[in-house]
Formats: structure tokens, sequence, C-alpha cells
């Protein structure tokens, strides 16, 4: 159970993690980069319905609308994290790495991200070479607060959850991420019972 609290030593596992992860990963050299760089985030999920209270609170804290969107995203199998095909109506798809440290609560995630020439060739690649493990659809709606992205979605399956995501952005204070999907936590009514800590490919496969 959760108690609430996350170690920020924490942070050293998911870098080291995330070594492995670049050095080992099918998607550096392949395909056009968007960054070519690892991007960090501080996340959380929970089930999570939506009801008459989420307008009011996301009005209080003063979150904007960023958009409401339907992924697929096909994951293959791979060592390390996690490595998956994102197609998004109206947007590129994507090649996503990413590898996240274990942990109840709040935790680091590093993750890449490559737009996909001929994502029909990559996906065959890909399972070729990688093996398939399954497919999530979801429905999607983004939500923006400070430097917190909030997601509310609809898994094909599953369910609903939401989903906080801090971008750990140059000069940010890992502790200080943490505490603010804390602080939504709070918000929005979250306790230690709604909290998942598997990915949604993860009920599937």
């Amino acid at each position: 159970m959760w108690d609430g609290t996350v170690p920020v030593p924490a942070a050293v596992s998911t870098v080291m993690l995330a070594l492995s992860f670049r050095q080992n990963s099918p998607v550096t050299g392949r395909i056009d980069s968007v960054s070519g760089i690892l991007v960090t985030n501080i996340e959380i999920k929970a089930r999570y319905r939506k009801n008459r209270r989420t307008r009011s609170v996301l009005k209080k804290i003063d979150a904007s609308f960023k958009a409401t969107k339907k992924q697929i995203d096909t994951y293959f199998q791979v060592e390390v994290g996690m490595l998956k095909i994102r197609e998004e109506e109206g947007s590129t798809p994507q090649l996503i790495q990413y590898v996240r440290s274990n942990g109840e609560g709040p935790v680091s995630s590093h993750y890449e991200i490559e737009h996909l020439k001929d994502p029909v060739s990559e996906m065959n690649r890909l399972r070729r070479e990688h093996g398939f493990r399954g497919v999530v659809r979801k429905t999607r709606e983004i939500w923006m607060w400070k430097n917190v992205r909030i997601h509310f979605d609809r898994v094909y399956r599953l369910g609903e959850f939401i989903e906080f995501e801090a971008v750990m952005e140059e000069g940010r204070v890992f502790s200080e991420e943490v505490e603010k999907v804390q602080s939504l936590m709070r918000t929005f009514g979250l306790t230690g019972k709604e909290l998942i800590f598997q990915s949604y490919i993860d009920f599937f496969a």
C-alpha cells in the first residue's frame, strides 16, 4: 500500500535503467528523431470515473483543456522498458520507447519519441525483430496544469482512468515535481486503493 511519500533516491535507479534503455534502444538511428534526447516525467495513474465534481476541480485549479484524441498503441516485446507505435488521429504515427521506475506512488519514467516516416514498414520490422505483444485502444482527454499533463482515459475493455504526468524540464527539482503530482492526487480525492502501478498493456498481455 502506498504511504503517500516517494523517496527521492528512487530517481537514481531509474537513471541506471534509462542508460540501459538508451544503449539497447531500437529507436535511435532508425528513423527521423524528434528530440534526440531522453525526456523524464513524474507520473501516477489511477482508476477514476469522471463526475460532476471533475469539471469544478479543473476550473478551481485553472487547468486548460488541450484536446480529446483517439489513440491506438501497438506494443512489441523488449527486454528493457516498453516499446510501442502510437497511432493518433490528426498526428503522424510515433515510435515510443520508455522505461519506468518501480514503486507505489508517483514514479519517474524516461521516454524517447520518434516520428515514423514509414509506419507500415516499421510496424512489420518490429513485429519481425521483437515480436508482437498487444494493442491498447483508448480515448484520451488532455488537460494542462502548470507543467503537468492531466489525462482522462477511457480504455477499451478496461474502463476509465486518470493520469498525471509532470514533465521534468531543465532546472526543475525532482521532489518539487513529485509534490505537484501528489497535490493533484489530493485535489481529485485519490487514495491508495485507486492507484495502479502497471501500464495498460500489462492488463492484457
